[in-house]
């Protein structure tokens, strides 16, 4: 295979070579995968956390969506990939998502600019599935088995409170200025490349305007925005609120998600996974409110 230019490659040869660790040059490494769409009502996420994990936010929501599409696509890659070796790898118990934070919760005093006061941290979420070895694992009979989406989005959201506890987001503002103000180029992408490179993921939320903006007399109906891969870093995630609707953007490295529309499938599909749990759960609720009143 190595012996062949870039552009004469197979998918199947890039993809057996990527997953080698083989760099298989600039051109490559350029492309990127792209999607966006609306996936639902903020009242409706609002609803769901309520009913699932009243603690959680709509962050974690979607970071949990995140994480399950990112086992389907380590799934896709075993299995087309010629490599024996990584046919037989195991997906990952947890994996690391990138987040950024503001230092300031949020909260802007009156007479005060938002700022850039942002950091960022890495919180450790779980996979899709729960190894046979794992104490949430029930299923002895199943080498693996999958982890409900209640399940995951209260794993996410307590990893996620906790790590916003320490000082990793106060760190890496401080890391990102020195970065940026004081090192050359050249040494500051050494330092993100290495600080982000055990991150499967990087995920931002941006709170919107609760109502349409209008441009020019004409009325903006949605906004989409997209997360410019930090160094290291292969997909990239935004959360995004406008007019009380959320939206989601995928941008990624086609090596590791070929096909972006396919991997915000799977985002949704997981998040339509939380709606059919809460709505049962408000039916047995429901069920057991009638019984205690007779």
């Amino acid at each position: 295979i190595l012996s062949k230019e870039v552009n004469e490659l197979t998918p199947e040869e890039k993809r057996e070579l990527v997953l080698k660790g083989v760099d298989i040059g600039k051109e490559a490494r350029g492309s990127r995968s792209l999607s966006w769409c609306e996936a639902a009502p903020v009242d409706e996420i609002k609803k769901v956390i309520k009913t699932l994990s009243p603690t959680a936010t709509i962050n974690d929501v979607f970071v949990s969506c995140v994480s399950y599409a990112i086992v389907k696509q380590l799934e896709e890659h075993k299995g087309t990939s010629i490599s024996k070796d990584a046919a037989s790898e195991q997906l990952p118990k947890y994996m690391n998502v990138a987040i950024p934070v503001h230092l300031r919760g949020g909260v802007v005093p009156p007479g005060e600019s938002m700022g850039n006061k942002i950091g960022a941290m890495l919180a450790q979420v779980p996979a899709a599935y729960t190894p046979p070895n794992d104490s949430t694992n029930t299923n002895h009979n199943n080498p693996s088995t999958m982890l409900s989406a209640t399940d995951r989005l209260n794993m996410v959201s307590k990893s996620i409170s906790a790590t916003k506890r320490t000082p990793a987001p106060l760190l890496g503002f401080l890391m990102a200025k020195l970065c940026s103000d004081i090192l050359p180029e050249t040494l500051s992408k050494s330092i993100m490349t290495h600080a982000t490179s055990n991150a499967a993921v990087s995920i931002s939320n941006v709170r919107g305007p609760s109502k349409k903006l209008h441009w020019n007399g004409r009325t903006v109906e949605s906004i989409a925005g997209f997360l410019p891969l930090p160094p290291g870093m292969p997909v990239g995630v935004v959360v995004q609120s406008y007019a009380g609707v959320v939206s989601l953007s995928v941008t990624a490295d086609k090596r590791v998600v070929p096909d972006a529309d396919r991997f915000l499938g799977w985002m949704l599909k997981e998040y339509t996974r939380l709606c059919d749990e809460a709505n049962c759960k408000k039916r047995m609720m429901a069920t057991m409110e009638q019984q205690d009143s007779k």
